[in-house]
């Protein structure tokens, strides 16, 4: 019988995702993946039918692991923006000064937001300015 666990982790090969999301995204997979491959077992396929069942039945493997790398880009940018805010806010309830402070956060990092959204048109209009 095949560990499902240690071959989703050699076939998707993904990187370390925070919040350990990686290791619950396999083992989740593998759980499902092992309950596709006896419910093929119990319906009398050799095991060698049922790997070949559960192959097919899992899809591209290459895409879903791209997929699964993107969605976690989005997801540790989202938290770092997050962050970010929050450290904003601390800042500009200091008041005073501070205030100015958290305003050019702000506008850094709605900056940085625009460029990753949209290099080739946010590069050149921030040059001109």
């Amino acid at each position: 019988m095949r560990d499902w666990t240690k071959w989703l982790r050699e076939q998707l090969q993904l990187p370390t995702m925070t919040g350990h999301r990686d290791e619950r995204i396999i083992r989740e997979l593998a759980d499902h993946l092992e309950e596709i491959y006896r419910e093929a077992l119990a319906e009398r396929a050799s095991e060698e039918e049922a790997e070949a069942i559960v192959r097919a039945r899992l899809g591209d493997l290459s895409r879903a692991a791209r997929d699964l790398r993107r969605t976690e880009r989005h997801h540790m940018a989202a938290e770092l923006n997050r962050r970010l805010e929050v450290a904003e806010e601390r800042t500009r309830s200091k008041g005073g000064r501070w205030v100015r402070l958290a305003d050019l956060g702000m506008e850094i990092r709605v900056a940085a937001r625009q460029l990753i959204k949209r290099p080739g048109l946010t590069a050149p209009a921030s040059w001109s300015a």
